[in-house]
């Protein structure tokens, strides 16, 4: 017996296609989207940000999503990026131990505020790529948003 692709889908659950475009939002859409608390959801997000990860681990959550608060993430996480080909006979392929953030709060005025935010840290071992830095990002919940949405389909069920 031969099973279609829609069928092989329905017995494994598995996605046929992802699919990317954009969408108007809001600030909580805006917040799924750069909301990362296990290595699969941070794999879905560098797939469509494309941070160039070519390892990555989380390896602690310091706090994670409430019922109350559920863009709420402290955590370590470890990752090399991916070096372009031309370059890997010049260059060392880096590694970047980081503390990430991200949640909601309120600013002086009251206005909902989400905030991403990506500290580096010295890696005990690599002492010599202290420099290499990372970024830090907020995000007003009165801005209108419009950012890519991605959509995983599964078969017909």
């Amino acid at each position: 017996m031969t099973l279609s692709r829609s069928e092989k889908s329905k017995r494994t659950g598995k996605s046929l296609m992802v699919l990317h475009g954009a969408i108007d939002g809001n600030l909580d859409d805006c917040m799924f989207g750069s909301f990362a608390t296990t290595e699969e959801t941070w794999r879905w997000r560098s797939s469509y940000v494309y941070e160039g990860l070519d390892e990555a681990r989380l390896l602690a959550t310091i706090r994670g999503p409430t019922p109350e608060d559920p863009f709420r993430f402290l955590g370590l996480k470890w990752f090399t990026k991916e070096l372009p080909s031309v370059l890997s006979g010049i260059m060392q392929q880096r590694d970047f131990l980081i503390i990430e953030a991200t949640g909601l709060t309120r600013d002086s005025n009251g206005e909902r505020v989400g905030y991403f935010l990506m500290h580096s840290k010295a890696h005990m071992a690599r002492q010599e790529q202290a420099g290499a830095n990372v970024s830090e990002t907020l995000s007003n919940a009165s801005t209108e948003w419009r950012f890519p949405s991605f959509h995983a389909l599964s078969g017909m069920r």
